[in-house]
């Protein structure tokens, strides 16, 4: 009954239920709204695409893509670059270090490179006081050198004590056990001496070690005759003495070194077989002709009307192959012909050739002949600047020493420094300025030495070799072409006094000096006088016998 009773009771509420949310009937829309709803739908554009159009009308890559290959980028430039450190006179690589390379913004006023701003064009030919001088070449250590004086400049009073003290320090540790360093420098880790053989340990390997060659020893000796090998004859002592020797050398080699950093890696060479550094300085033979010349040299900067010297030959060609020279020839053998084929050659490649000279009068000089060969010529002194950017300028040592100094541009565009009359290095009180401005060139300069008077010519050049790192060819010539004789003017004639073979004639220079000091004129007024004595003696003589009047009576 129950269960009857419950059934009907929700049956009535499911049946209140269903009217009470029985679907409404949808209200009619209007026509505004159809026509809205369908512009909507099929004629306004739609913000987004159905993912049932896009999976028809997208094509997709069947590869991985590479997007590195399609953006390109351009290859970063590194800040350091390595640079090895050379010591000796051979030039051996002892270890390297790694330099900081100049960013873009480095300039005249905060950087020695070459590849720095260039500065105002007012301060081209010229420079500044303010500007740093370019890096000069040969000198590989200037950047170790300057950042050892930052470092030095940043230790206090009291650490450059301690350092001083500390100075042995660097290369042995005595405050370890062993009192020398564990770990090289530049090695992550060095060798581990915490296993170490014990005292006891040693004594007896080599004891042991002692023992064996005793009884090597002892079993080669063979008696003959009742007697052993030492009691033989005289071959058998200087063999057993031997043995003793190899037996002492053994020893030696198995005692341990003290200072293992000084014991001998080879056998020690004398002094004298021991051999010198690199040869800058390359001496030419100009007794050899150079037949296949034209070969060599095909395109020549500059030609002349008559045939080139060997020496002259020798040069043009060093200079094609971007060599640096010293033609050390006799004066009027043709020095000048290897400078106007360098400032030739510098017009060819357009760039700069800079003619050094030594007074201001040579430099003038210079000017006027070269402007009658060459069209683009300038003149740079003290208070005359004539075409200062031209291929060709002509200046005293003075001026070029002081645009290194203050760094002018000019300098990135000269390939040849001419320097005549070097033999100026020698002078003692202007000698420094030759030397300065060689030291200070930068590296990419190429050095035409010209002179007549240097007699040690090999080693003036291997110390420019040595000072830039260059090879420097000497070219000399044996003899004067032109002969050169002496004469003195004395009273009215000439008397030679040395000849073409450089022989002194003593003859002409008594004859000379005789006139000169009036002993000419004493030995001629005692000539006359003489010959006037000797007239008048022989008209007495030759008279008729009579006595001169005044006689005696």
């Amino acid at each position: 009954m129950s269960r009857l009773l419950i059934d009907k009771l929700a049956d009535l509420n499911l049946t209140n239920g269903d009217a009470s949310h029985a679907p409404q009937q949808p209200q009619p829309r209007s026509i505004e709204t159809i026509k809205a709803d369908l512009e909507a739908e099929f004629l306004s554009p739609p913000k987004t695409f159905s993912a049932e159009w896009l999976n028809k009308l997208q094509q997709r890559w069947e590869f991985q893509t590479s997007y590195r290959e399609l953006c390109q980028l351009a290859p970063t430039q590194t800040r350091t670059v390595t640079r090895f450190t050379r010591e000796g006179l051979d030039g051996r690589v002892t270890g390297y270090k790694e330099v900081t390379v100049p960013a873009s913004s480095a300039t005249a006023k905060n950087s020695t490179s070459i590849l720095r701003k260039p500065a105002n064009r007012a301060d081209f030919v010229r420079g500044a006081a303010g500007f740093f001088p370019f890096a000069p070449g040969g000198l590989d250590g200037v950047d170790a050198i300057q950042a050892f004086e930052d470092h030095d400049t940043q230790l206090g009073e009291s650490d450059r004590k301690a350092a001083s003290k500390r100075g042995l320090d660097k290369i042995i540790n005595f405050g370890t056990e062993d009192g020398l360093l564990s770990v090289p420098p530049g090695f992550p880790r060095g060798l581990d001496f915490s296993k170490k053989v014990k005292g006891a340990e040693m004594d007896n390997a080599v004891e042991d070690v002692l023992n064996e060659e005793i009884k090597a020893t002892d079993e080669n000796i063979v008696e003959v005759d009742g007697h052993t090998n030492g009691d033989a004859g005289s071959d058998d002592v200087t063999s057993s003495d031997q043995d003793a020797e190899d037996d002492d050398t053994d020893l030696e080699d198995l005692l341990p070194v003290e200072f293992a950093a000084l014991q001998p890696r080879g056998q020690l060479s004398a002094a004298s077989t021991t051999k010198s550094g690199r040869e800058w300085a390359h001496v030419v033979d100009i007794n050899k002709d150079l037949p296949n010349f034209k070969e060599l040299v095909p395109d020549m900067a500059r030609t002349w009307p008559f045939e080139l010297d060997i020496f002259q030959k020798e040069a043009v060609y060093h200079l094609e192959n971007g060599d640096s020279v010293f033609v050390a020839a006799h004066t009027s053998a043709g020095k000048t012909v290897v400078a106007e084929y360098a400032i030739a050659l510098a017009a060819k490649h357009m760039t700069k050739a800079i003619y050094t000279s030594p007074i201001k009068a040579l430099s003038n000089q210079k000017f006027r002949d070269f402007k009658e060969v060459f069209d683009d010529v300038g003149i740079l002194t003290g208070d005359v600047q004539i075409n200062p950017e031209a291929s060709c300028l002509i200046m005293t040592t003075e001026i070029l020493r002081s645009m290194l100094y203050r760094g002018a541009d000019l300098i990135r565009d000269v390939e040849f420094v001419i320097f005549d009359e070097v033999h100026y290095v020698n002078d003692l009180e202007r000698g420094v300025v030759w030397e300065e401005v060689i030291i200070m060139l930068p590296e990419h300069v190429t050095l035409i030495l010209l002179s007549a008077t240097v007699p040690n010519t090999h080693e003036f050049a291997s110390w420019v070799g040595r000072t830039k790192k260059k090879d420097i060819y000497v070219i000399s010539t044996p003899k004067r072409p032109v002969p050169l004789e002496h004469y003195l003017w004395a009273g009215k004639d000439m008397h030679k006094i040395v000849d073409s073979e450089k022989r002194f004639i003593e003859k002409g220079w008594k004859a000379a000096n005789d006139v000169l000091s009036g002993v000419g004129k004493v030995k001629e007024q005692k000539a006359l006088e003489t010959s006037a004595s000797s007239r008048g003696n022989g008209t007495a003589r030759g008279g008729r016998g009579q006595e001169p009047r005044g006689g005696q009576r």
